[in-house]
């Protein structure tokens, strides 16, 4: 995968963690190596279309995610359990930031486009994730968060050809 491809990502994960938390979020590695059970049990994922395509998974400790929710909430104290809205809240951050990086690939001339959020919760959930990942591990003031980002470039499939069926006598 092109740096140019990860970096909207890098920029955009620091630029709308602060604005919605107030706290930096520091990157402290960005690796390549297959990951095929989640590293934190509240994910955050969305897919990606168009010329490039693939999917970015936003994974969080269960107290991280209880935190930047509490955050993002305006709550002088974090939510005690991750109900629904904590987890719509942390399911909009990472949206909020994939959107972002969306606004940066626009200015390379690449309309993507994202689907809605879905957050998966589990410990230990394992998937096959069939293209190459770039994982870029950050940390807060909550704990750690890693962005799981994997796209291609693709082209249009060619038009399907037209079939004609013929009569037989």
């Amino acid at each position: 995968m092109k740096s140019a491809h990860i970096n909207p990502f890098l920029t955009a994960c620091t630029d709308v963690f602060m604005e919605a938390t107030s706290n930096v979020l520091e990157r402290k590695e960005v690796t390549t190596e297959r990951i095929e059970t989640l590293r934190f049990p509240v994910t955050v994922f969305l897919g990606i279309a168009g010329p490039l395509w693939g999917q970015v998974f936003y994974c969080f400790e269960k107290d991280t995610a209880r935190r930047t929710a509490g955050k993002m909430m305006g709550l002088a104290t974090p939510p005690a359990e991750l109900d629904e809205l904590s987890l719509s809240a942390v399911a909009e951050l990472g949206n909020i930031m994939t959107g972002r990086a969306i606004h940066e690939f626009e200015k390379m001339d690449l309309q993507l486009i994202l689907t809605p959020p879905s957050v998966l919760l589990g410990d230990r959930i394992e998937y096959f994730f069939s293209i190459p990942t770039v994982n870029i591990h950050f940390t807060c003031p909550f704990g750690d968060i890693v962005a799981s980002v994997g796209l291609v470039d693709t082209q249009l499939p060619p038009e399907a050809p037209i079939v004609v069926s013929k009569k037989l006598d």
